[in-house]
């Protein structure tokens, strides 16, 4: 029974793990910040400006940074 109950545990521990690392590698570190970018850097980068107050994103490498000096929450996403 305590075996189990072990081998459960390691189980389990070894799931949040490997979670843990796909999330990091995925989406990259949580803690960093931001990169803040002009929209001209943005064009010159060869991503493109996405609004996200309707929810709109772009994930991983895809995401440039946040587009500074525009009157919307937009983001720059490499085409």
């Amino acid at each position: 029974m305590q075996k189990n109950l072990i081998l459960i545990i390691v189980a389990i521990v070894i799931i949040v793990i490997s979670s843990l690392i796909f999330v990091f590698f995925y989406y990259g570190p949580v803690w960093s910040e931001k990169p803040q970018i002009s929209s001209k850097q943005c064009a010159h980068l060869g991503g493109r400006s996405v609004n996200t107050l309707n929810g709109a994103t772009c994930s991983g490498k895809k995401f440039l940074g946040e587009l500074t000096g525009m009157k919307c929450p937009c983001i720059c996403c490499k085409e």
